[in-house]
């Protein structure tokens, strides 16, 4: 690990057995045999090894950094381990820098402080030791410290360190559980963040709907159905595959509740750790719409219970009542179509089996059946003379309209493989276009289905 008094190694590389220096020959000025492990990530004997060399910069020269190169050193450093973890599952056994983190074994005088920035490095690390050299203690006992749960060690001079290493696993499932209580949350979260990488990156090349491994929005679901009130049920047992959405966490989990970024990380492993050990975890709060349910309290309790193989989870429920059913609602994109289904029926207010029989795969066709209702139920209020309300419009177009049409459609064959609505718009859009006429019989019907048929 270079420091302050060793010679500059950056832009040397090993090629073919041969070291390089802006493609020319030359000869490698550290020492021999060694592997320079700064800015890297390295395996060795089992052991997985990140190195930060330099110290803070007090005078010209070499491996002498600011706090703010530093820390973008950390981070991109920090960047390296995670591609490693998502790729094998291991973590930073041991830290390797040059200088001490300030206030951890450093000295007061300028070239002697430590580095401010390596307190951040160390929380995302997580390593389970950091060696550092630089401080030379000149015959004074040292003794190791301890740094955000990490053993810090003055290893100038030598020192002799039994390091437990944990196996580096490739191309294979990690071990669900290593008797470890700690270890086993770590990688719980290790692998549930690496499964949602996969599947956003499978949805990717099946080229899926954005929406496919997106969380439901609460407020979303809510507007599209239409609330009509609540109560507090209390505490139930669920099934976890019946959780699809969020109140407010929409961004933090996919749909099946994998973190989407390690923001998260610290209070899902604290529970993780906690589920493991046998403490109890309070229950979630969630609202109920149907048979959905969505966390208003409690996504990381979801998420840890998911990705450890839970099937049930206590929560308090509030029952939502809405205008339309939840079911059918599978994406966030489904929401359009019940939105539009539910404005429809505002203003077509048709009831249980009249309006059981209304459906329509695209959301615009609700608004286009509004519109033809609505036309004509003004036919026939100019044809009577009097005003006619939603609802008797709805139940008249329905019982005089809608039904004798679709009669006439399926004597004809005109239906096919749609739906009975979708079928009525179809053929009254071609109907207007050929005849420029509203009535329905046998003249039209034969018009139409001449038209088909020459398609």
């Amino acid at each position: 690990m270079p420091g302050n008094h060793d010679r500059d190694l950056t832009g040397y590389r090993r090629q073919r057995g041969l070291w390089l220096r802006a493609g020319m020959p030359v000869t490698w000025p550290g020492p021999p045999g060694a592997v320079n492990a700064d800015g890297r990530v390295v395996d060795v004997a089992g052991l997985r090894i990140a190195g930060l060399g330099g110290s803070i910069r007090y005078r010209p020269g070499p491996d002498q950094w600011t706090e703010r190169e530093q820390a973008r050193r950390g981070r991109r450093l920090s960047r390296r381990v995670a591609l490693r973890r998502l790729r094998d599952g291991g973590g930073v056994d041991v830290l390797l820098t040059h200088a001490p983190p300030r206030g951890c074994g450093d000295r007061g005088d300028p070239p002697h402080r430590g580095f401010r920035s390596l307190h951040s490095t160390v929380r995302r690390l997580r390593p389970g030791l950091l060696i550092h050299g630089h401080i030379h203690p000149f015959g004074e006992p040292v003794g190791d410290r301890e740094l955000h749960g990490t053993r810090v060690v003055n290893a100038v001079g030598y020192r002799m360190l039994d390091v437990p290493g944990r196996p580096v696993v490739r191309s294979s499932p990690m071990r669900r559980d290593t008797g470890f209580p700690r270890a086993d949350a770590e990688y719980d979260f290790l692998r549930v963040r690496r499964r949602q990488v996969l599947a956003r990156l499978a949805m990717w090349l099946r080229r899926e709907p954005d929406d496919v491994n997106v969380m439901l929005p609460f407020d979303e679901v809510l507007s599209a159905l239409g609330q009509r009130g609540q109560r507090r049920i209390g505490l139930r047992v669920l099934r976890l595959d019946s959780i699809v959405g969020s109140v407010d966490r929409t961004r933090d989990f996919d749909r099946r509740f994998r973190p989407t970024s390690a923001r998260v990380r610290e209070r899902w492993e604290r529970l993780a750790l906690a589920r493991r050990r046998g403490e109890s975890v309070p229950p979630i709060d969630v609202y109920r719409i149907g048979d959905l349910h969505f966390v208003k309290d409690g996504h990381h309790r979801v998420s840890v219970a998911l990705a450890q193989g839970l099937e049930t989870i206590d929560a308090y429920v509030t029952e939502v009542v809405t205008m339309l059913h939840a079911g059918d609602i599978r994406f966030r994109g489904d929401l359009m179509v019940k939105n539009d289904r539910r404005l429809f029926l505002e203003r077509v207010p048709l009831r249980g089996e009249a309006r059981a029989a209304i459906s329509l795969p695209d959301a615009w066709r609700y608004t286009e059946l509004s519109e033809t209702v609505e036309a004509w139920g003004f036919r026939v209020m100019q044809d009577e003379g009097r005003f006619l309300d939603r609802q008797a419009v709805a139940l008249r177009w329905y019982e005089e309209e809608f039904i004798p049409v679709i009669a006439m459609l399926r004597q004809a064959d005109l239906i096919g493989d749609r739906t009975e609505a979708e079928a009525y718009l179809a053929v009254g859009e071609e109907r207007y276009r050929l005849m420029r006429t509203h009535r329905w019989d046998d003249e039209v019907i034969a018009a139409v289905r001449s038209s088909v048929a020459r398609r």
